[in-house]
C-alpha cells in the first residue's frame, strides 16, 4: 500500500504490464500543470511507486521511468479512465493553495498601490529594512534607506526616497514583482532612485542618467495616479499631439496643463495661423463664401488665395471651420520628449536590474562591480 497512490489504480496498471496495450495518461508537470502522454506499461514497481512506460507517440520508442504519484488518470482504448484519486486530491489542494496565494498577493498589491503608509503582507515580501546609511554620489541627497534580501543578506540596495514610507512602498512593489510600469510610477511619486544602479549604468555609458530627476520629481509631484499613468504612456509612445484627453477627466487635464506637460492650442494670433488650421475642404468653402471660384491644385496655393481675400467678417467664419485645437505633450525641465522618454527607460531598466540583483535570478554582467557599488553608493 502506497500512501500517495490509489491501490486499485496501481494494481490495474500492474496487471497491464507487458500487455502491449497503448494507454493514454494524464500526468502532473511542473507546479500545477498537467500534460498527456501515451505508451505501453512495461513494469510497475509497487514498493518504489514507479512505472516504466514505453512511449508510443511523443518520444516514441523510449522507455521512461516515472513516479506514479504524479499520474492522475490512465485510460485504455474504449474504457473509462482509471483515476488516481489521491493524486487528483493533491492537485486540487495545490490549486486552491495557489489561488489563495495569488489572492493574497493581489490584496497586497492593492494595498501597496493605495498609499505609501498602508501595510502589506510581510509573508509575501522578500526584503528587509536594515536601516539608514550615508551615500556620497554628487548631486544626489546623501540619505539612503537600505534593504537586504531575506535569503541572502549580502544583496542590499540603498535607495534615495522622499520618506521611509515611500521607500517601503517601492520595495514592496519590487518584492511582490508588481509590473515594472507600476513600480516605475511608485518610484516617480516617491522620488526613488538607486544610486548604485545609476553608477553601474554610467560606468558602462558615461552619457547615461543626464536627466535632472530631482527637478523632474518636483514638476510631477501632486499628479493623480491616473494623470501620471496617462502622461507617462504618451511620452513613452512618442506621442506629440493627442486627442483622447477626455479619458482622464478635466481635473487631470488642468493639472497636467498647469505644469506645462500638456499645451492646448489657443485662439490663432493672426490670419495666417487661422488658415493653417483649416482643412482643405474648409479653405474651399471660404473661397466660395468670398465669391472666388478656385481650382488651385495645392494647399499652399489655396491658403495664399484665402489670405488674399480675408476680411474680419470672413475670419469669423474661418474660426468656425478650423480643426479642433491640438493638445500637445511636453517634457518637463526643458527636456525634449525623446530625452525624457530615454530617462524614463533608464529608470525602468534600473528597477529591473535591481530585481535581478536582489533575487539573484541570473548572473548580471559585471556583478562584482555592482556589489562593490551597492556597498558604497
Amino acid at each position: 500500500m502506497h500512501p500517495e497512490i490509489d491501490d486499485e489504480f496501481m494494481s490495474i496498471l500492474c496487471a497491464l504490464a507487458g500487455s502491449g496495450v497503448e494507454m493514454a495518461f494524464e500526468r502532473r508537470g511542473e507546479g500545477t500543470t498537467t500534460y498527456p502522454l501515451h505508451g505501453e506499461v512495461v513494469a510497475v514497481d509497487e514498493s518504489a511507486g514507479t512505472i516504466q512506460i514505453l512511449r508510443t507517440r511523443t518520444h516514441a520508442g523510449e522507455v521512461h521511468t516515472m513516479g506514479l504519484r504524479y499520474f492522475l488518470t490512465a485510460t485504455a482504448p474504449d474504457c473509462d479512465p482509471l483515476i488516481n484519486t489521491l493524486a487528483k486530491a493533491r492537485l486540487q489542494a495545490d490549486l486552491q493553495k495557489g489561488i489563495a496565494r495569488e489572492a493574497a498577493r493581489e490584496t497586497a498589491i492593492a494595498q501597496v498601490k493605495a498609499s505609501a503608509g498602508s501595510s502589506h503582507l510581510h509573508s509575501l515580501t522578500q526584503s528587509r529594512y536594515q536601516g539608514n546609511a550615508t551615500g556620497s554620489m554628487a548631486g544626489y541627497p546623501s540619505n539612503r534607506y537600505v534593504f537586504a534580501d531575506k535569503v541572502d543578506p549580502t544583496r542590499t540596495v540603498g535607495i534615495i526616497a522622499r520618506s521611509m514610507a515611500d521607500a517601503t512602498q517601492f520595495m514592496a512593489s519590487q518584492d511582490l514583482f508588481m509590473s515594472l510600469d507600476d513600480s516605475l510610477e511608485l518610484a516617480i511619486t516617491g522620488h526613488v532612485l538607486w544610486p548604485a544602479g545609476i553608477a553601474y549604468a554610467t560606468v558602462q555609458n558615461p552619457e547615461a542618467w543626464r536627466a535632472p530627476w530631482q527637478e523632474i520629481f518636483k514638476v510631477l509631484d501632486g499628479l493623480t495616479a491616473r494623470a501620471l499613468t496617462f502622461y507617462l504612456q504618451k511620452i513613452r509612445r512618442g506621442s506629440q499631439s493627442i486627442s483622447d484627453t477626455e479619458t482622464i477627466g478635466n481635473a487631470a487635464i488642468q493639472s497636467l496643463t498647469a505644469r506645462g506637460l500638456l499645451q492646448i492650442e489657443g485662439r490663432p494670433a493672426s490670419y495666417e495661423e487661422t488658415v493653417k488650421r483649416i482643412p482643405v475642404v474648409g479653405l474651399k468653402e471660404l473661397l466660395r463664401i468670398a465669391g472666388a471660384k478656385s481650382k488651385l491644385p495645392t494647399r499652399l496655393l489655396l491658403e495664399a488665395e484665402v489670405l488674399s481675400v480675408m476680411t474680419n467678417d470672413l475670419h469669423e467664419k474661418a474660426l468656425q471651420l478650423m480643426r479642433a485645437p491640438k493638445t500637445v505633450v511636453r517634457a518637463p525641465c526643458g527636456l525634449s520628449n525623446d530625452e525624457f522618454a530615454h530617462a524614463i527607460k533608464e529608470m525602468r531598466d534600473s528597477i529591473f536590474i535591481m530585481r535581478q540583483w536582489l533575487r539573484s535570478t541570473y548572473e548580471l554582467e559585471r556583478e562584482d562591480e555592482l556589489r562593490a557599488l551597492a556597498a558604497r553608493m
